[in-house]
């Protein structure tokens, strides 16, 4: 597996609770997609953090990552802040080094919209990459490939397995809870 990581976009204010916060930040990463060829395989977006798990490439596409979520701010919501404060700093929460890990860390920011609170179900919650594994809106910025083609080469059977071993895991954790 390459450089695999797991960021956390750590909010100032409730600063993602509004909703065309959260559209505004995924135009900035669609953007990064797309313009820097920046794969972005989950993701999910709370009122308080955003949670993406990339495939970073190393620190020059993490400083533009930080430069990019920076612009963010000037270009929505015309802030006039001191050059050295963030509205949202990128932290890396952890290296994925097994797709072991990787698939459980998938389900875990899948899940984390039910664990705070946001919705009964991950399906109910529209801000995280759930719905593109499962069935339902394609967002344009993440890259299904390199998660399902650890699964198999069939495309039917790989979206089949990640449904699997994501409704597995979650059966096994809520017994273990």
């Amino acid at each position: 597996m390459s450089y695999i990581c797991c960021y956390e976009l750590k909010g100032t204010k409730c600063l993602l609770a509004d909703e065309r916060n959260k559209k505004h930040l995924l135009d900035e990463i669609l953007w990064m997609h797309r313009e820097k060829n920046w794969p972005v395989y989950v993701f999910c977006v709370t009122d308080e953090n955003a949670y993406v798990i990339t495939d970073t490439g190393g620190d020059a596409l993490e400083k533009e990552l930080q430069r990019t979520i920076d612009r963010f701010y000037g270009r929505y919501e015309g802030y006039m802040r001191p050059v050295k404060e963030k509205f949202l700093r990128l932290e890396q929460v952890c290296q994925i080094k097994h797709k072991e890990e990787l698939f459980d860390a998938c389900r875990k920011l899948h899940c984390l919209p039910v664990q705070l609170g946001y919705a009964r179900r991950p399906g109910d919650y529209w801000w995280s990459s759930y719905h593109t594994y499962f069935g339902g809106y394609a967002w344009p910025m993440l890259d299904c490939s390199m998660l399902l083609e650890l699964l198999s080469e069939d495309p039917e059977k790989a979206f089949a397995e990640f449904r699997r071993l994501h409704k597995r895991n979650k059966r096994s954790e809520d017994n273990n809870g």
